[in-house]
């Protein structure tokens, strides 16, 4: 007996008839072969359809009926399977199994390579709908389709469809930016010119779907961690690498404004260890969490004056919380400040505060786009979130976040970011975001948190220096802080600065702001 549920879009054009039909035509499944699967799916094999039954879950016949109706509304919901796919229930041996049958389509992982042979623009536009549908999925859903080409067909019209049953919890790029290098050596005439066809779609498709160039730039830094086994992938990875570093880091008012170096955006980058490291000997202070608080940006601008420090880094969140985001945008670009993007500055930009944002930090954040020009929010959007020199880098979370501005070092992660930072070959990684001014440090005595405001990282292995906030300490002083590096010495310095915390406070109750955002400044908490 089959019971049919339903299609996944509109009534079941597929009958009983055509699931007995293929249910008699069994197929070995076999690595590299036409078809493929794991080994608790039973597949039928048709010249029109396939069905798969699924005999690793054991069913009482009301649950069947149950687990199949929520997998149909799950493949509804995900909006990446051939409209006429349909589930059933049908009972084998006195058990009830559930299965689902979907039109036979052509297969990417057996048609693209003498694709590529035949006509490559077209195997290229091929792979480009796979990705768009995988991106609309991840965007969509928060899911991650299964990478493999195995997993993807398209119909006699030419519409890509997912033919896997399974997806996975999305991991920002990791598990596509890996695959691609399986892809490349599985097409046998993808080449260097392929790549940069494809990169360029990449690139296209990111920014399209995703709205902004963070992904792009997310998914860039993943690829830098690609493992290759042949020339050929991993000419084709640094391939695809470059076409997207041309669009993720744009040289723009926001990204050019660097004293220390040339932008990363500018170079042409090894996909295996990430951009052409930049070198840095001089003096340089390293800034983060202004909050829009004029008063202490410009008591920290002045004190950095005095000291003959001329290059500045700033790791993130000009603007959020405080009431002058206008000003100290304005501040920073007429000290020709290097500015790494926050979250908040992210937020800002965007409008997304989807992730990691409270109540007070979405108030200010909305405060903030209402009394920002357009020129103000494109300048935020442009900055870039990572920084990367020849034995340091900077990011406003943590090194170890592929978001580079969400991630948190603090006692329950500086271990695993300097397992990270061993691993990627990073010695020094300089970070905001926590508000804390401090070190952690991996050296022969093993891993250490230090606070003191003069210290020596020439016997370190690794370390994770936060310079504090200038606009919103909290670790306890309300004084505004920063740091001073010296790259040929490798030395570091925190400094506090005494600014007028009554003269923001007083803003910002003028601009009625919720009592707790200007009560924290006070408390330095």
């Amino acid at each position: 007996m089959i019971k049919l549920l339903g299609a996944v879009e509109g009534d079941c054009k597929i009958s009983v008839d055509d699931v007995l039909q293929t249910l008699e035509c069994p197929q070995q499944l076999q690595h590299n072969s036409n078809f493929t699967g794991r080994p608790a799916t039973q597949l039928y094999v048709a010249s029109c359809y396939v069905a798969k039954l699924r005999t690793d879950f054991v069913f009482q016949p009301k649950d069947a009926v149950k687990r199949c109706a929520a997998a149909l509304i799950s493949d509804r919901q995900l909006g990446a399977y051939h409209p006429d796919k349909s589930w059933f229930v049908i009972e084998q041996n006195d058990t009830p199994l559930i299965g689902n049958i979907a039109p036979r389509l052509q297969a990417f992982h057996s048609a693209l390579p003498s694709l590529f042979i035949e006509d490559a623009s077209r195997a290229i536009t091929k792979l480009s709908g796979l990705l768009e549908l995988y991106f609309s999925v991840a965007n969509e859903t928060q899911l991650r389709l299964d990478e493999g080409l195995s997993n993807f067909g398209w119909d006699a019209q030419q519409n890509i469809y997912y033919l896997d049953d399974d997806r996975y919890r999305w991991d920002d790029f990791t598990s596509l930016a890996s695959i691609l290098a399986v892809w490349i050596r599985q097409i046998e005439h993808f080449n260097v010119a392929h790549a940069m066809e494809l990169g360029e779609s990449i690139s296209r498709l990111l920014v399209e779907t995703f709205e902004s160039r963070h992904k792009l730039q997310v998914f860039l830094g993943q690829l830098r961690h690609c493992m290759t086994v042949g020339n050929r992938e991993q000419e084709c990875i640094t391939a695809i690498s470059n076409v997207l570093q041309k669009t993720a880091y744009k040289k723009t008012s926001a990204s050019s404004a660097s004293v220390l170096a040339d932008s990363p955006g500018s170079q042409e980058i090894d996909a295996r260890s990430g951009n052409t490291p930049q070198k840095s000997t001089g003096k340089f202070a390293v800034l983060a969490d202004v909050h829009a608080n004029l008063p202490a940006l410009l008591a920290v601008l002045e004190d950095i004056d005095k000291q003959g420090v001329q290059q500045i880094i700033v790791l993130g969140d000009v603007v959020g919380y405080g009431p002058h985001p206008q000003a100290c945008i304005a501040e920073l670009k007429s000290c020709n400040a290097k500015v790494i993007q926050g979250n908040h500055d992210y937020a800002t930009a965007t409008g997304d505060v989807s992730k990691g944002f409270s109540k007070l930090a979405k108030w200010a954040i909305a405060w903030s786009r209402e009394n920002l020009t357009d020129s103000d929010k494109q300048w935020l959007s442009e900055l870039e979130p990572v920084y990367q020199q020849d034995d340091w880098m900077a990011v406003h979370g943590a090194p170890m976040d592929k978001n580079y501005f969400y991630g948190y070092v603090y006692h329950m992660t500086y271990e695993a970011n300097l397992d990270w930072m061993l691993e990627h070959q990073q010695f020094l990684a300089f970070h905001g975001h926590s508000h804390i001014p401090g070190v952690y440090r991996r050296n022969k005595s093993g891993d250490a948190h230090d606070a003191n405001s003069e210290q020596d990282f020439s016997g370190d292995k690794h370390v994770l220096v936060c310079p504090g906030s200038v606009g919103q300490p909290r670790g306890g002083q309300i004084d505004a802080e920063y740091g001073v590096y010296c790259s040929a010495e490798r030395r570091w310095q925190l400094h506090t600065v005494r600014y007028d915390v009554q003269k923001t406070i007083a803003d910002m109750q003028k601009l009625q702001f919720p009592d707790m955002l200007y009560q924290r400044l006070s408390q330095g908490k």
